[in-house]
């Protein structure tokens, strides 16, 4: 016993990393102290019967502060786990402990809509608080103040939980077990309510895939409905917001409002996007699924070569793209990322279907918007190009640009210009100095 790590050391450990908001970090060092502190406590019983009269074990403390690591990770069911243990681990003793650990258990309960028994730790909480007032001197202000305070706090959890009961019970009609659509839903799912494979798993097969960001095909749990579920890592786009890519919460953001808050109106060669969900981990999108034709870039390629495609479909392709333009236009919004790649070919027949939309531009409502120079240097316009001489940015006329670039590549299976890797010093970057 005496190698295993100090409890009380872990959690200070653990505390300082909780207090950063590093719950990936804080979590298993609370689990270790859990760990330690339970053997202890084991090791403890076997050489003294327990004393339902001593002070509660260690343990107790541990899994209180788990249960709140769990809570703010949005891991409902295992914080109530950690709680129900430590309240049954503290006994019939009116202790601070208890009722912290019931403080835990109670809020833990509302999150997963057990009412009933959060309302009953909250009654008992309260109940224990006036017994301890009862029988402690009015000199001991200290303590009174601190129950008085653990009073006012319990109290605070019990309307919490009424007016959660009361919403709940106003959205009974469109609780998922009844609902026949989960696309028309007026409330937020949870993700709880899909399924879908892992990283794990061997039916794993993405979509796509990005910087930050995973498309997988999902199924609701009740309609049995099958969805693209776009999946961003908020550790990954923290990372790359430090490294690299600024602007990354931004752009998330936009797609967010363009696509799921009504900022652009539906349009059938635009992806449409139901809800937006997240837990602690991720932001999820839900969107239409396309899945049978796949990508215009995978239509222009034959046998890793690029081809192009036949000009009667070309023809369809490039009106189809410019009424979205159109209806992007129309509505203020500069897509800035056209490119055969975010061109989706649709289930009904292969029509054209627009997307990702993180990198774009909105005109009228323009606090989210990023740097001019953004999207695939091999369809950037010039004007996006002159941003790095103060230039004064671009507008529509950057999408008809790239889709210019776009029908050239329909047709002659090459690109009219071209970046080495991207680089800024390449020749395509310097064609705005001859094309005025």
């Amino acid at each position: 016993m005496d190698s295993m790590p100090d409890p009380n050391e872990l959690r200070l450990a653990a505390n300082g990393r909780f207090a950063a908001n590093a719950l990936d970090e804080a979590l298993p060092l609370y689990s270790l102290a859990v760990e330690v502190a339970r053997k202890r406590m084991d090791h403890q019983q076997e050489q003294h019967p327990p004393d339902l009269n001593a002070q509660e074990p260690d343990l107790v403390i541990h899994l209180c502060n788990r249960s709140a690591c769990f809570y703010k990770m949005d891991m409902y069911e295992e914080a109530c786990g950690d709680a129900e243990e430590a309240v049954s681990l503290c006994g019939e003793r009116n202790s601070t402990a208890l009722l912290k650990s019931l403080f835990r258990l109670a809020r833990a309960q509302i999150a997963t809509k057990d009412y009933s028994s959060a309302m009953g730790n909250i009654k008992r909480a309260i109940s224990l608080c006036e017994e301890q007032l009862e029988i402690s001197t009015k000199d001991d202000c200290k303590s009174n103040n601190q129950l008085s305070l653990q009073m006012k706090e319990f109290a605070k959890l019990a309307a919490i939980s009424q007016r959660e009961q009361k919403l709940s019970a106003a959205n009974t009609e469109s609780s998922p077990e009844d609902i026949k659509s989960i696309k028309l839903e007026p409330r937020t799912p949870s993700i709880k309510e899909f399924s879908r494979p892992t990283k794990f798993s061997d039916a794993y097969r993405p979509l796509g895939e990005g910087n930050f960001s995973t498309v997988v095909i999902c199924q609701h749990k009740i309609t049995m409905e099958s969805f693209a579920l776009k999946i961003i890592e908020k550790e990954e786009c923290k990372k790359l917001a430090k490294r690299q890519h600024p602007n990354v919460f931004n752009e998330v953001a936009m797609e967010r409002r363009i696509l799921t808050q009504g900022r652009l109106p539906r349009h059938v060669n635009i992806i449409q996007s139901y809800h937006s969900m997240q837990d602690y981990g991720n932001l999820y999108f839900l969107m239409e699924l396309h899945q049978e034709h796949g990508d215009l870039w995978n239509k222009i390629r034959y046998r890793n070569c690029m081809v192009g495609c036949h000009s009667s479909l070309i023809r369809t392709y490039v009106y189809e793209l410019l009424s979205a333009l159109e209806h992007c236009h129309n509505h203020g919004i500069v897509h800035r990322d056209i490119k055969p790649e975010n061109v989706l070919l649709s289930e009904r027949g292969g029509h054209v279907i627009l997307i990702d939309f993180g990198t774009a531009k909105d005109l009228i409502v323009t606090d989210l918007n990023g740097p001019e120079f953004v999207g695939t240097p091999d369809f950037m316009s010039p004007e996006a190009v002159r941003e790095l001489k103060g230039g004064n940015g671009c507008d529509f006329t950057a999408d008809l640009w790239a889709l210019g670039v776009l029908l050239y590549q329909l047709y002659a299976g090459a690109l009219p210009f071209e970046s080495q890797r991207y680089a800024l010093v390449s020749d395509y970057l310097h064609f705005s100095a001859y094309l005025g």
